[in-house]
């Protein structure tokens, strides 16, 4: 480091005063210009914190944000935080109780008239359902609007209340029809006399997502349904491509498959009787006995008598006895109550669609028929049905990648634009600024002088060595120039040849 140090200050000694000046001058801008950028990078993105507040909650809301050292920017009737402490001061403003809530009634006036303890509560109320709603993972902003007119003295001339919610959904992320519908319901059993059917609820497009009717529940139901249908479908199409991808490669076969769904419920309840267990439920036996003496009255029978003049003068003696037994037998009974299982498969109908190029006969295609009728759960009771076919296949059908839209792809470029730009900008600074300057700087420039002469070492004469006599001389000059030398023997076979 220490030696790089010293090469840094011996080349910047050896400049010029101008370009002295430049080169303090470019070390400063590059500086500065990675400053900003870091800056920016690190600029923090803003979310709304609330929006359409009253003017006093805004107030109240602005007065802690600056007590705070908060950052923030106001657009509008909307206050504007950084992201990161979005929820940590929703939390701290309601527990302050700077957004209104049912807080509206921990300091009441003395004498405040009912009017105005009716839009207090009114208040109130919408700020809770505000509050509840915005706990949603999809909602980033509501607004409930509830509207409660007042009682009559006659229930026909009553009119309903009713309720309008706007909802602000986070990019890239939806509300299921059911989420709306739970939000309609949650709203209606938190105000008083307040119907579901008399609820809207529309996004901040304007798009209404909840409107009721008296086809709602069945409408679900279908959603439901064909939503579970469309789900058991793309099941088994997964399970059948998935399995011939890896016999004849990605994007070879394309499978599509046809639910036929039973969404009847049926209940039934079976009663058998079994007439040899029969079982004795209840058994009475009754006894009599009786004894003694009865009279034996005397007279003509034609003759007319009183029963007190009626004289008897003989007793026969008599005994009565019975006996009853009944018995009642209950004969053995099995109930069953069968509930049979709502969306179970009527049939199937499976198509597959193989590369051409892949098939080397109709064997192929019955193996991959029977692969398939294994994989679904064929079942020819039920009427499935099964094809499988080979075409030449134009360009490999691949999965598309899901891609992201509207809104979700703003956010996606929104969040991560910031760095892809700065790598950019730096790369282009360096490339088209830094290094043209930093090697202009270092050049030095061609001197104007006359060069100097190079001596030219002059060739060695043929004949001055023919005339050496002596091998000792011809020794020392093939040792002290072996490349005259050896171009002097080249010219010498030449001459011989």
């Amino acid at each position: 480091m220490r030696d790089f140090l010293q090469q840094i200050k011996k080349i910047f000694f050896s400049l010029s005063k101008t370009k002295r000046i430049i080169f303090i001058s470019l070390i400063g801008t590059t500086f500065l210009c990675s400053f900003l950028v870091f800056l920016w990078i690190n600029k923090p993105n803003l979310k709304i914190l609330y929006s359409n507040l009253d003017p006093e909650d805004a107030k109240a809301i602005l007065a802690k944000l600056k007590e705070q050292k908060i950052p923030y920017k106001i657009s509008g009737n909307t206050i504007l935080v950084p992201e990161q402490k979005v929820y940590e001061l929703r939390l701290s403003m309601a527990g302050k109780g700077v957004v209104k809530g049912f807080e509206l009634f921990d300091n009441i006036k003395i004498g405040q008239t009912e009017f105005a303890q009716k839009i207090n509560y009114e208040r109130a109320l919408q700020g809770e359902l505000t509050r509840t709603i915005a706990y949603l993972p999809q909602v980033e902003d509501v607004r409930v609007h509830i509207v409660r007119p007042e009682e009559s003295l006659f229930i026909e001339d009553q009119k309903k209340a009713t309720a309008s919610i706007m909802l602000k959904i986070k990019p890239g992320m939806t509300l299921k029809p059911q989420e709306v519908r739970g939000i309609a319901y949650l709203v209606a059993g938190a105000v008083e006399g307040l119907e579901p059917e008399n609820i809207t609820i529309l996004d901040n497009s304007g798009k209404i997502l909840y409107l009721k009717n008296t086809q709602d529940d069945i409408g679900q139901l279908t959603n439901s349904q064909l939503e579970y249908q469309r789900n058991v479908e793309k099941n088994l199409e997964k399970k059948i491509e998935t399995m011939l991808n890896r016999i004849v490669g990605v994007g070879k076969a394309i499978a599509r498959v046809r639910a036929d769904i039973d969404f009847k419920q049926i209940n039934t309840v079976e009663e058998n009787y079994d007439p040899y267990s029969a079982v004795p439920r209840s058994k009475v036996v009754t006894k009599e006995s009786l004894k003694g003496e009865t009279p034996v009255p005397l007279g003509k029978p034609e003759i007319e008598y009183e029963a007190e003049k009626v004289k008897t003068n003989r007793y026969n003696p008599q005994a009565i006895s019975r006996n009853s037994e009944t018995v009642n037998y209950e004969i053995n009974k099995v109930t069953n109550r069968i509930i049979d299982s709502v969306g179970e498969i009527k049939k199937l109908s499976v198509a597959v669609v193989v590369d051409e190029k892949q098939i080397k006969g109709t064997e192929e295609i019955e193996k991959i028929k029977n692969l398939v009728k294994a994989a679904v759960g064929f079942n020819e009771d039920r009427g499935d049905q099964v094809e499988v076919t080979s075409i030449n296949f134009a360009f490999p059908e691949w999965e598309k990648l899901p891609s992201m839209k509207g809104e979700g792809l703003k956010e996606y470029i929104k969040k991560g634009y910031k760095p892809l730009v700065a790598t950019i900008f730096l790369l282009l600074l360096f490339l088209f600024f830094i290094r043209p300057l930093v090697k202009w700087l270092t050049t030095t420039p061609l001197s104007l002088e006359k060069p100097k002469e190079i001596p030219v070492e002059k060739p060695i004469e043929l004949e001055k060595i023919k005339e050496t006599e002596t091998d000792e001389d011809i020794y020392q000059l093939v040792k002290k120039k072996p490349d005259k030398s050896l171009e002097i023997i080249k010219e010498w076979l030449k001459e011989s040849g």
